[in-house]
């Protein structure tokens, strides 16, 4: 219990610092000469409390493009200036502006692996570094960031290069609304949605599988797709990878590949699309070197969207893409926004472009978590009763009780909490129907709808007594569905699907024996000659035969709907 203390008090740490943090480590770029660089400037200055000598300003062009000598050019302003204010070494993170240049074109095709051509941002992550001289290496360089997961200081570690960042979109309105939401919590029901294109065999689309893996693990919501859908219209969502305007099938679902979610603030997004940062100028914008139009990662800032993306300003080809599984593990572990998106990011000094806040961090919402100091459970007469007791809680609305269930995580109850107190709080809860074997956790919930999940419990019940179907599930089902029963003893075990009429349609197990426990079949609504089923109400029945003679039988319906 004493472990289980120091592990909350730890968190409570963690989490006061992301959000009472200071942003005297950041250097914000502002463009003199742009009214719009300036209005970001001042609000994020003013938002973050950053320090006045933070804020670097320079006299350069607005345009989005320029050549090697005027980057060198600025970039040695911004030395100057940030050697004059002593800021070289105490400077961590840098922001740019809208207004600031975004791309830096040199000789030869920016559509090769071996460009040298690349963003202002990913350029400047190398001033003042160990590496600095290889700015406009040809392919990028490598990053020394690369896959790491504890927090970044500038060091000689990471050869001193700096973490840069962008505000920017189509209008000073949706920069301001990004920066808002850095700092807003996000939804509890939001889920993260990995949208592949079956069509391309991809190590991406391998990434997309692997981050699903990584957040189902930690308990959170996604939607994994891997038919040829284009997904839109979701709610509430924590993070997006998709193929944008490069998914094959993206022109039958939306126009411009937009997805237009519902989004909650702290979304990150990455989309496979190479120039997809390219402009964030004007909303119309078709660039004619592209050879045809390439969706914009600024539609998802607009979109009142996202908190934070990456996008590339020339055609870098797959190697530069962010690491999804990298990067949402990183985000969702504490790491902040430009921590996440360096992690999982193999080159440096080419043409990604991050945008957002960089010290937003995924998990802080403002106030402190409720300090849940022991979490367990028993079986006694055939039921599981679970126990937990809390230290201290703030605006805790209740605790959401979720059992595992067919590989999934199913809510089975709710406590309410006791809101704002400073006195130890006991909780208890009785499960009703528990399998041989169970495993348990807790959702608890805030108040403003923020959630976080305890360890998992497991606890066996060796008291199972009676036989029992379930309900399968989903219902109603397209195409496939589980069914589930429990056995007290091993059985022989029959388990046929019939239409409403009576008729035999599939036999699933036929006069197999199980051992006693929790089994599950899936049914792909099917006949036994493996055609697809018309819509409509079926029966499944399970008929068990013990080893000494116990004949058990049960039935249930369902609706399949194509």
């Amino acid at each position: 219990m004493k472990k289980a203390l120091l592990s909350s008090i730890l968190m409570i740490g963690l989490i006061v610092t992301c959000y009472g943090q200071s942003y005297n480590d950041v250097l914000v770029i502002v463009n003199t000469n742009s009214t719009i660089s300036k209005q970001i400037g001042n609000y994020f200055k003013t938002a973050r409390s950053i320090p006045t000598k933070n804020i670097c300003e320079i006299a350069c062009t607005t345009n989005e493009q320029i050549d090697s000598t005027t980057f060198v050019s600025i970039m040695d302003t911004i030395k100057s200036y940030m050697s004059t204010n002593s800021l070289t070494s105490s400077i961590n993170y840098i922001v740019t502006t809208k207004g600031v240049p975004l791309k830096v074109k040199r000789f030869g095709s920016t559509a090769s692996s071996w460009s040298s051509s690349s963003s202002f941002d990913s350029d400047l992550t190398m001033m003042n570094s160990d590496i600095e001289s290889s700015i406009a290496n040809r392919g990028g360089v490598a990053n020394p960031y690369y896959n790491v997961s504890t927090a970044f200081s500038r060091s000689s570690t990471y050869k001193n290069i700096y973490l840069v960042t962008r505000l920017t979109g189509y209008t000073y309105n949706d920069v301001k609304a990004m920066i808002d939401r850095a700092n807003q919590p996000y939804h509890s029901a939001g889920k993260f949605v990995f949208d592949k294109d079956p069509s391309k065999n991809s190590y991406l689309n391998s990434n997309m599988d692997a981050a699903n893996n990584i957040l189902v693990g930690k308990g959170y919501s996604t939607i994994l797709n891997s038919t040829k859908e284009f997904v839109v219209e979701v709610k509430n969502v924590l993070g997006y990878v998709s193929w944008g305007s490069n998914d094959s099938y993206w022109s039958s679902y939306t126009q411009r590949a937009q997805p237009h979610f519902e989004w909650s603030p702290k979304a990150l997004a990455e989309t496979y699309v190479s120039t997809s940062a390219r402009t964030f100028s004007d909303s119309n914008y078709v660039d004619p070197t592209v050879g045809g139009w390439q969706s914009l990662v600024a539609d998802l800032i607009h979109e009142n969207g996202v908190t934070g993306v990456k996008g590339y300003v020339y055609e870098p080809f797959s190697s530069a893409m962010a690491k999804v599984n990298i990067l949402f593990d990183r985000w969702t572990a504490g790491r902040n926004l430009a921590e996440s998106f360096y992690s999982a990011s193999y080159l440096i000094g080419w043409m990604g472009v991050i945008v957002g806040d960089p010290k937003s961090t995924f998990a802080g919402n403002g106030h402190l978590p409720v300090e849940l100091v022991s979490f367990g459970g028993k079986a006694v007469d055939n039921r599981i009763i679970l126990k937990w007791n809390t230290a201290t809680e703030i605006n805790n609305y209740g605790f959401e009780i979720q059992k595992m269930s067919r590989d999934d995580w199913q809510s089975i109850g709710f406590v309410e909490g006791h809101g704002t107190v400073n006195t130890p709080q006991r909780y208890t809860f009785i499960d009703p129907d528990p399998a041989p074997s169970n495993k348990y956790r807790l959702k608890q919930i805030d108040r403003d709808g923020t959630f976080k999940f305890s360890h998992i419990i497991s606890v066996e019940n060796s008291e199972v007594a009676n036989f029992r179907l379930a309900q399968n599930y989903p219902n109603p089902f397209n195409p496939n569905t589980v069914i589930s029963y429990k056995l007290p003893d091993n059985a022989t075990l029959t388990l046929n699907i019939y239409s409403i009429d009576g008729r035999l349609v599939n036999s699933l197990v036929n006069n197999e024996p199980f051992p006693a426990g929790q089994h599950s079949v899936v049914w792909n609504g099917r006949s036994a000659e493996g055609d697809p089923v018309a819509s409509g109400i079926y029966l499944y029945r399970v008929i068990a035969t013990t080893s000494g003679g116990l004949t058990w039988s049960d039935s249930r319906t369902m609706l399949l709907t194509r």
